[in-house]
């Protein structure tokens, strides 16, 4: 505005050509005067006349006027190249099985997205979802924290799995109340997986005995076989397990857990005037006709 009336010399040219009023222009240069503790121009009868201020501010006008031009374009270019990165955070069972497909279908979607995907177990993801860490997390939580957006995407069977020579796995299935008082191998109890199972349990009036906890299902086989417990997993988790050694699994007809996808609230990136949130579940519920494990979320 100052620029403006500094070229015409008349606030009544400059208020007609920015397309305000005489006196909201006015009121402005007041204001720029103030702030500056100077004063700019000189009412004429003629027009207005720069002060040795003014002329100082005018000189300097055109380059900062380039320079917010250039962070404006900065700015709109981090934004748009901040949006072509997606992280997002999986357990590894998951990450097995369905995470080929995924990346490749929304790659064929949207060419120029990046996809940046991390492992981890449930909690973790929710921890780095909530710090930022990454933008998007598929988590078995029960119990999500405040501040996060959630949608459902599917819900699977769990299995029990122990010694294959075990009597329970002749049978075609089995129920919690089946699993009441075997001695069990599983994650610790800040493990999300873990508390859905114990009021899984507690809900059923089933006793669940912890005879061993493990971080890793590496060594699980090794650790099931010589102590001749049991562990209850996803089927992803059971299908790397089952060609490793010489235990079984056995679906579990009544324990069902759900898996969301979680994001920060206030999260803003879009794809398409659709939000990311969106566009990833519609691209990784497109696969659930393909497995035969999954079942879309009814939640």
């Amino acid at each position: 505005m100052f620029q403006k009336i500094s070229e015409t010399r008349s606030i009544n040219r400059a208020a007609q050509e920015l397309n305000i009023s005489q006196p909201a222009l006015s009121r402005h240069m007041t204001r720029l005067e103030e702030d500056l503790g100077v004063k700019l121009m000189l009412r004429t009868h003629s027009g207005v006349e720069l002060t040795r201020p003014g002329h100082t501010l005018y000189e300097h006008t055109g380059a900062l006027l380039n320079r917010l031009d250039s962070i404006r374009r900065e700015v709109a270019g981090s934004a748009a190249a901040a949006n072509d990165e997606v992280s997002i955070g999986v357990t590894p069972a998951v990450s097995n099985l369905l995470m080929g497909r995924f990346v490749a279908r929304l790659g064929a979607r949207y060419p120029e997205l990046r996809l940046k995907v991390s492992e981890g177990t449930s909690d973790k993801l929710l921890r780095w979802v909530v710090s930022r860490d990454i933008s998007f997390g598929i988590v078995l939580e029960p119990n999500l924290p405040s501040g996060l957006s959630h949608v459902p995407l599917w819900e699977e069977n769990l299995f029990l799995v122990g010694r294959a020579d075990n009597m329970i796995f002749r049978r075609p299935a089995v129920t919690i109340r089946d699993l009441s008082g075997l001695p069990f191998c599983l994650t610790g109890p800040s493990i999300g997986a873990r508390r859905w199972i114990a009021e899984s349990f507690r809900q059923a009036g089933a006793e669940l005995i912890v005879r061993h906890e493990m971080e890793s299902v590496s060594s699980l086989t090794a650790l099931l076989s010589g102590t001749g417990t049991f562990s209850i997993m996803s089927y992803p988790a059971v299908e790397n397990i089952l060609s490793a050694g010489p235990v079984a699994g056995i679906q579990i007809n009544d324990l069902t857990v759900g898996r969301d996808l979680v994001w920060r609230s206030d999260l803003e990136l879009s794809r398409d005037g659709e939000h990311l949130g969106v566009v990833l579940r519609d691209a990784i519920c497109s696969d659930l006709e393909q497995s035969a494990w999954l079942q879309p979320a009814k939640r």
